[in-house]
């Protein structure tokens, strides 16, 4: 098949469970020194204070980031009430206080506010692009930033636990874009108080949750090459939602060298772009391809 062979061994999803004190970029670059200098990329930034599900991409399928970064994802998280902070979380400096703390029946009433699609202003302490520079360069400097609110989709907002008169905690399931930290600040403000994010466990990620997620000191200690693909995960595993079609080899080789192909999918609209996962008759994972108007195209081919 023609296509460039790549020197990357590693092709797949590996899921850290990212511990507490450390950003996503830090256990991507210690994952990618485990992993030969692999190529790779995350999904969904948590937070240094953040852990949980931390979905990373290896070598092609790098090129899938974008189809994962719009599933839903799922969050415990608890808020403390009584104070707000800087960042909207543990690590800022104290802004505003308050006396009142919400009971179990206000918080309950109040969280179907917070569903459906709703407005959201990011917090100033965030990588929001404001004039080419992100939000929290301008909050370093104490300089004043207006961020302007986004749409975002939250389908599920449980309280689970009065943990004490001061603290909450709750179960959040949500499209991409949203800011817990937001979330967390707005409520508190929605019952007459101020609140803060002191905890934040990220459950899930489309297909990938806790239960899959390997600690990173863990993978940190692994070395030999049989360890670390035990741990990995296929790359199609986040496509299983999308149509599948299968060609012979010459039609793969059409579609690497850029060209498109006349071809009826009855099952697809035709005056929509949809979007099919291309395999060879043996089983090898060709790209993904573009299809309207009775056409496929190439879109994202892999080099495995």
């Amino acid at each position: 098949m023609l296509k460039n062979q790549t020197q990357n061994k590693y092709h797949g999803w590996l899921i850290v469970n990212k511990s507490y004190g450390i950003s996503s970029n830090t256990a991507l670059q210690k994952v990618r020194h485990v992993f030969n200098k692999t190529k790779a990329g995350h999904v969904g930034t948590l937070d240094p204070l953040a852990t949980g599900v931390l979905p990373i991409a290896l070598g092609e399928a790098t090129k899938l980031i974008p189809f994962m970064e719009k599933t839903t994802k799922v969050y415990d998280f608890e808020v403390t009430w009584g104070e707000r902070r800087t960042t909207d979380d543990l690590e800022g400096d104290i802004i505003a206080v308050s006396e009142k703390r919400p009971i179990r029946s206000d918080i309950e009433a109040s969280l179907s506010r917070f569903l459906g699609e709703i407005d959201q202003i990011p917090p100033v302490y965030s990588a929001v692009k404001v004039r080419g520079k992100a939000a929290y360069a301008y909050a370093r400097q104490h300089r004043d930033v207006s961020l302007r609110s986004r749409k975002v989709f939250i389908e599920e907002l449980v309280l689970t636990e009065i943990v004490s008169v001061d603290k909450a905690r709750f179960r959040l399931v949500c499209g991409s874009g949203v800011y817990v930290r937001s979330l967390g600040r707005d409520l508190a403000i929605l019952l007459g108080t101020e609140g803060y994010i002191s905890s934040l466990h990220r459950v899930q990620v489309g297909c990938f949750n806790d239960a899959q997620a390997v600690p990173l000191q863990k993978i940190l200690e692994m070395q030999a090459h049989s360890e670390l693909q035990r741990v990995v995960h296929s790359m199609d595993v986040v496509l299983d939602d999308i149509l599948v079609v299968v060609f012979e080899e010459e039609i793969c080789d059409r579609f690497y060298k850029g060209q498109s192909l006349s071809f009826h999918l009855s099952t697809l609209p035709t005056s929509i772009e949809s979007v099919v996962l291309c395999k060879s008759a043996s089983g090898d994972l060709c790209g993904i391809l573009s299809y309207k108007d009775g056409l496929l195209a190439p879109k994202r081919m892999f080099n495995l």
